[in-house]
């Protein structure tokens, strides 16, 4: 189950988790600029002129299990940002060792979109995006008994044996924000803001014996969830949730004076991720598992729209 679960989080989060890997290093806490600044502000708001998107769209499924979504979309004229998608998975039959019983549905959406916008002095500035955040989710599992597991005890030498069962269910939806300098093509001189509300369910009954000289054998049973925001340079969005609206600031600033004559751009990202999962491996029978996970940030008011991008 863990194994999948990793490569799963991998699947969900590799069009956008490089960007946070290397913004983790240069985060730092964003202030809003003193009333007193020697630089003048300057405020962006719907309609946005200039700007450029690029909306898609990935999904995948294995056995008894289904996905469906819509990509990412910009609407430059209000602000709005959309995107949503869903994935049922279920226990087909009877498998035989890893092979039958490995179902999943996987859906993802995103769409980047680029603001341009001007400095008026060559100075160290910050940017502000108010963001409102409105989401509509779902997600369930259910299981069965899990039939006896067929691992052999004491293993062979030099082996590894792993049996079980296990159902999962997966929400996530993540905002992410920085500066790009287009003058010169770097982005690396500017801190990073994101804001990721995410629900990680489920149960699973999974024994895994190994033999490396020592035999040894572990189990592992029960219900798990990890649920909640993870965000950074983006005060008031730990309010956010899966099923509500909320309005937030995120901050993007740079690190060194940004020169007035270059040519940034704000890139801003939304990511919407669902993924069910329902497995069984090396058991002794059928298992009855299944799982399902949805989110709606595309329809009925839901979504996301930048309110405005102030420039300080």
């Amino acid at each position: 189950m863990r194994g999948f679960r990793s490569v799963g989080r991998v699947a969900n989060q590799s069009i956008w988790a490089g960007g946070f890997l290397a913004a983790v290093a240069l985060l730092i806490v964003v202030a809003p600029v003193a009333a007193g600044a020697a630089h003048p502000t300057a405020v962006l708001k719907a309609p946005y002129k200039g700007t450029a998107s690029n909306p898609s769209a990935y999904s995948g499924h294995s056995g008894c299990a289904s996905v469906s979504g819509t990509a990412g979309k910009w609407v430059a004229k209000t602000g709005a940002i959309t995107g949503s998608g869903s994935g049922t998975a279920k226990t087909c039959g009877r498998g035989v060792g890893s092979v039958g019983n490995y179902n999943f549905g996987y859906w993802s959406s995103q769409v980047v979109i680029a603001i341009p916008f001007k400095v008026l002095t060559t100075a160290n500035h910050s940017v502000a995006i108010n963001v409102s955040l409105s989401v509509a989710s779902s997600q369930a599992y259910s299981h069965g008994l899990c039939p006896t597991k067929i691992v052999t005890y004491p293993p062979p030498l030099y082996s590894y044996q792993s049996a079980g069962c296990s159902t999962l269910s997966y929400n996530l939806v993540a905002l992410n924000a920085y500066l790009v300098d287009l003058s010169n093509a770097t982005w690396y001189k500017t801190t990073y803001s994101y804001v990721s509300v995410y629900n990680d369910s489920g149960w699973n009954n999974q024994t895994n014996c190994y033999n490396y000289g020592t035999p040894s054998c572990s189990n592992s049973t029960g219900n798990f969830s990890y649920q909640g925001v993870s965000n950074g340079n983006a005060p008031g969005s730990a309010a956010c949730s899966l099923n509500g609206a909320c309005t937030f600031t995120m901050w993007t600033n740079s690190t060194v004076p940004m020169p007035r004559g270059d040519r940034w751009m704000l890139d801003f990202e939304l990511y919407t991720s669902q993924n069910a999962y329902a497995y069984a491996s090396s058991v002794n029978g059928p298992f009855i598992g299944s799982a399902s996970a949805s989110a709606d940030a595309a329809t009925s008011g839901h979504g996301a729209k930048i309110n405005s991008v102030t420039i300080v």
